[in-house]
């Protein structure tokens, strides 16, 4: 007989909760899933999370399809939802937004922000020994025209002075503390090229990864299962977290052909624990991901393997993977998207993430 964990104390370190693609439809319609979550976080906390810090929302918070006026019912419910969170373990919450946000109102992604509470769509906020840039699309055409109707997607392109906006924002990071990215659509580097699910331009969004300052990136969108091992890894000394996902939306038989979302989904969160350099065991992410059906750590999926550890880079090597990424850029405008500059096998890949934090520093934000 299996025996399933059921409490697994995190460890020493600071803890960042990444949940994703919640999707939270009109109040009476599959609202299992988000009811799950809910239970699940109750009955967690505060008896095994008490180093959760922060809580991090990589976007398509709720569905909005169906009839244009879905937003007006679904927003209720996605605050409701977000302040039980709130409720259940007081961490600050940082939200991405995704595209299923503008799929309905008018599409401007500053008044889905606003309307979470969010001064700007595009922000940062330093917690502990972190800064987090949270990246968010202006409108559909940043995000290649995405279709409601049929779930085509274009591709995400952020615009140059959002770019500029975000190296700035790294580079900036205070002394002894690191950068971290939260957006709804993953960098090329995670799962290769899919049309509307990658970030362009690519050789920037690559040369931002390899800057020492950046230890990890959190995304959503894709939906993927944790035994994917593209969901887990470190590419030019950056952890790619797949935030998993939370929700359910459209059956396998109303996707187009070959749509790259994976229409049966585990409802599952990450806890990612960062260990800045430095610390007993090295410069690292431990991530543990919960089943919120089950109340499980791990999925029926992986066995019910909870924890990966993905190994970071120490500095110097951070830093002769960013000088080899611009020196790429320098010569041909592009950067090796395998990011295997200098880093072992067993540095490059070893799996899991998504995170958490303390008190708000500093806030700033993207203008325009």
């Amino acid at each position: 007989m299996m025996t399933r964990p059921w409490r697994y104390p995190l460890a020493d370190g600071y803890t960042v909760h990444v949940i994703t693609d919640t999707h939270i439809e009109d109040p009476g319609r599959k609202t299992n899933r988000v009811e799950a979550i809910r239970t699940d976080m109750r009955s967690l906390l505060p008896a095994t999370l008490t180093n959760n810090k922060v809580t991090t929302l990589s976007g398509d918070l709720y569905h909005n399809m169906y009839s244009d006026d879905a937003y007006v019912r679904q927003r209720p419910a996605s605050k409701a939802f977000l302040d039980d969170l709130a409720a259940s373990d007081g961490t600050p919450q940082l939200y991405a937004v995704g595209n299923h946000e503008l799929w309905g109102d008018d599409g401007d992604g500053d008044h889905v922000a606003a309307y979470f509470g969010y001064p700007q769509r595009t922000y940062s906020q330093d917690h502990g020994p972190l800064r987090f840039i949270v990246y968010s699309p202006k409108n559909n055409a940043e995000i290649g025209q995405g279709d409601p109707g049929t779930g085509a997607h274009g591709d995400w392109t952020i615009p140059a002075a959002t770019l500029d906006w975000i190296e700035d924002q790294i580079d900036s990071t205070p002394e002894g503390m690191h950068a971290v990215m939260v957006s709804h659509c993953p960098p090329l580097d995670q799962f290769g090229y899919l049309e509307g699910f990658s970030l362009e331009p690519r050789d920037r969004v690559s040369a931002i990864m390899a800057k020492p300052k950046l230890v990890a990136w959190f995304t959503g969108h894709l939906h993927h299962w944790p035994s994917d091992p593209d969901c887990f890894k470190v590419v030019s000394g950056t952890a790619l977290i797949h935030g998993l996902s939370c929700g359910g939306t459209l059956p396998k038989s109303q996707l187009q052909p070959d749509h790259p979302v994976e229409s049966v989904r585990v409802n599952a969160s990450v806890f990612a624990t960062y260990f800045p350099p430095g610390s007993a065991g090295g410069h690292r992410w431990e991530c543990r991901v919960r089943d919120h059906d089950t109340r499980t750590w791990g999925t029926q999926a992986t066995g019910y393997q909870h924890l990966w550890t993905l190994p970071l880079p120490d500095s110097t090597v951070a830093g002769e993977m960013q000088a080899a990424a611009e020196s790429a850029m320098a010569v041909d405008g592009s950067v090796d998207v395998a990011g295997e500059v200098s880093m072992s096998a067993s540095t490059r890949i070893k799996i899991h993430v998504p995170a958490y934090f303390t008190v708000i520093t500093s806030y700033s934000y993207l203008t325009g």
